[in-house]
């Protein structure tokens, strides 16, 4: 019947929100850790460069 169907889609769209915001998250925690990566890496070019001179 019609109010279970509408149940079904809101608790769809209810899920869908909640692994779009988990996605969100994961794309954030990646971005973050790359750029710890690329400091960490400039910052040894720096060392490197520093001890080279």
């Amino acid at each position: 019947d019609v109010i279970q169907i509408y149940q079904d889609a809101t608790k769809l769209i209810e899920e869908s929100c909640e692994i779009k915001k988990q996605a969100m998250n994961q794309i954030k925690d990646a971005k973050a850790y790359s750029l710890t990566v690329h400091q960490s890496i400039a910052q040894k070019l720096a060392d490197i460069i520093t001890l080279a001179e």
